[in-house]
């Protein structure tokens, strides 16, 4: 892959399974992923841990609350890609949506 995705977490957690969902629904491109979790509430802290394991990508916990840039700089000493690319929890992409930032 060339691209790593990291998402952070923003105000809210109850879009976190739709926004991952979509990645892999719209993702046609290789790519790694690194979910960074500060201080989600246990049902959607299982429902990553089983993602992550099903899926194969990076999750790293913490049991506090992050700000998006505090989460940011927790995921990038484990990038490995030419290009990384932040996404927060929130978000819902569409088709092709990473293969027109690529480009």
């Amino acid at each position: 892959p060339k691209v790593t995705i990291i998402i952070s977490p923003r105000e809210r957690f109850s879009f976190t399974q739709q926004n991952l969902e979509s990645i892999y629904e719209h993702t046609q491109i290789p790519f790694e992923l690194i979910y960074v979790d500060g201080g989600s509430p246990a049902p959607v802290q299982q429902y990553l841990q089983t993602q992550a394991h099903a899926r194969g990508f990076k999750l790293i916990r913490t049991e506090q609350y992050l700000a998006p840039n505090q989460a940011r700089n927790l995921a990038i000493p484990h990038v490995k890609t030419e290009f990384l690319l932040f996404v927060d929890n929130d978000v819902l992409v569409s088709p092709e949506w990473l293969d027109r930032l690529l480009q």
